[in-house]
């Protein structure tokens, strides 16, 4: 029977996406948990209660970069209240993202500093959504690093193999999306990597792998990518598949 893989980003609310659906199909996706992501003040609460009502789903939660110009106190100051959850086993997707608008930086920056010090504080680990914007995201993060629990990459792009010992060298967790199947992507980056920092998810509904790229994504599809990680560290995918299990459950302490 094929091992159970722990997703650990997918989104179960977002539009066109039936969370219940998905939640009762584990089981038979061979899914052992789920980490699902809120990404504004729209939906970190009903994350929370998702993850409240279901045993092998935990909640991320905090503010994508995209929403930086939108977020008010009163929204932080909810934040910091709901990460306090048993459920709540990360602070993230949370970071920088200059691909559609650089208007903004400064102010992505300010957000980005506050829930690194709302990770530190609570001493949750960091999920970071990083896009276009390494290098003011490393050196940023870099003041911190000793400070934060963990840190995590979701959806890793590997844009250069400087990047990439840049965050292997604060100790970051890897998490490899459905783009490493992707023909351009930057496989061979997956070996910089120790194998005890290694991480898989979908970030679904987005970003389905090969063969099935520009369909919906499901968790279910993880297993896909894993499969594509083995491939490419030469390695058993029984073997990276466990170790794949034991670190998330490392990182997010479930």
């Amino acid at each position: 029977m094929e091992q159970k893989l722990i997703d650990s980003h997918a989104h179960l609310i977002s539009e066109n996406v039936d969370g219940k659906e998905i939640i009762n199909k584990m089981e038979s996706d061979n899914i052992e948990a789920i980490i699902c992501i809120g990404t504004g003040p729209f939906d970190v609460e009903n994350v929370v209660e998702i993850a409240e009502q279901n045993k092998n789903v935990f909640a991320a939660i905090a503010f994508h970069p995209e929403y930086a110009d939108d977020i008010k106190e009163k929204d932080f100051e909810k934040l910091e209240k709901l990460v306090l959850h048993n459920k709540v086993v990360a602070i993230g997707e949370c970071g920088l993202d200059y691909h559609y608008s650089k208007d903004n930086i400064e102010r992505q920056k300010e957000l980005f500093k506050r829930h690194i010090k709302l990770a530190i504080k609570v001493q949750k680990p960091i999920m970071l959504h990083i896009r276009e914007a390494e290098d003011d995201a490393i050196e940023i993060l870099k003041p911190f690093v000793g400070q934060l629990k963990d840190i995590i990459i979701h959806c890793y792009g590997a844009v250069s193999e400087r990047v990439t010992k840049e965050f292997v060298s604060m100790g970051a967790y890897i998490s490899f999306a459905g783009n490493f199947t992707f023909k351009r992507f930057r496989r061979e980056d997956i070996s910089l990597v120790p194998k005890d920092k290694l991480l898989v998810e979908t970030d679904s509904p987005y970003l389905s792998p090969e063969p099935l790229r520009g369909r919906q994504n499901y968790p279910k599809n993880v297993h896909i990518t894993a499969q594509a990680m083995a491939d490419e560290l030469q390695m058993n995918s029984s073997e990276l598949k466990s170790i794949l299990i034991e670190n998330a459950k490392r990182v997010f302490e479930i």
